[in-house]
C-alpha cells in the first residue's frame, strides 16, 4: 500500500483485514510474523473481532438492501 494517508501499523491492520476477510481468509506466515512484531496477541484478537465484526455487519447490511429492492 503507497498511500501517505495511512501509517504503517494502520496500513499493516488494513492489510490484515484484506486477509481475513478473502474467501477463503489467507493470512500468510509473513504477515503473521509481521503483525506479530507490532502488536501483543490481545491487540490482535482485538483487531481480529472488530474485523470479523464489521465483515458480518457489512454482510448483512448488504444482503438486506437486496431484499429491498
Amino acid at each position: 500500500m503507497e498511500s501517505n494517508l495511512f501509517d504503517s501499523d494502520e496500513k499493516l491492520v488494513l492489510e490484515l483485514a484484506d486477509a481475513i476477510t478473502a474467501t477463503p481468509a489467507e493470512v500468510s506466515p509473513d504477515l503473521r510474523e509481521r503483525l506479530k512484531k507490532r502488536f501483543s496477541t490481545p491487540q490482535l484478537v482485538e483487531l481480529g473481532a472488530a474485523i470479523a465484526l464489521e465483515n458480518y455487519r457489512a454482510g448483512k447490511a448488504y444482503r438486506f438492501s437486496t431484499l429491498l429492492v
